[in-house]
Formats: structure tokens, sequence, C-alpha cells
């Protein structure tokens, strides 16, 4: 479930980054995921998924990024709720 919620907010945003809409039905699946998350992670694990959902959201009404401005701003929005997944899984390697 992890790996699908990154797989598909990696999707969305990009295409914030590069696509301005005014309808929120592109991030049904991404909130379907973070209910499921919700349901069995800890709470880091669903604060994390929250911020990366806002950030898609915030993302979307900005103005729209080139390729050579995404690749220089060097900011990955995935990267605290990876490291929070995996510091979970890790937990439940351990039992």
């Amino acid at each position: 479930m992890f790996g699908r919620f990154l797989e598909e907010a990696a999707k969305l945003y990009a295409d914030a980054l590069q696509n301005k809409r005014d309808d929120a039905s592109a991030l049904i699946g991404l909130y379907a995921l973070i209910g499921r998350i919700r349901l069995i992670s800890s709470a880091r694990v669903v604060e994390s998924a929250d911020t990366v959902a806002r950030i898609i959201m915030d993302s979307y009404p900005a103005p729209n990024m080139t390729l050579e401005e995404i690749r220089t701003a060097e900011v990955d929005p995935l990267r605290e709720f990876s490291e929070a997944c995996r510091e979970e899984l890790q937990i439940f390697d351990k039992r």
C-alpha cells in the first residue's frame, strides 16, 4: 500500500507542477490510499501522507514549472513519507 501511495503521489505531483487544475477529481485515488493508510499506520506516517496531499493540492494552482525548473528545485515531497514508512516497516520486521 505504501508503494501504491508513492507511485500515485509522484504521478500527481509531476502533473501538478506542469498543469493547472480547478477540480480535485484527480486526487480521489490518493485520498483513498490515505484512508487505507490511516487504518493501519502510525500517526507519523499518516501525517506525512497528509502533508504530501497538501503539497500536491497547493501545487496545482501554482505557476507551471519547466522541466529545468523542476530539476533544479531539489524538492522531494515524498521523502518524509518514505522515511516514516521505512521506520514503521522496520518495527514490524522486529516483531
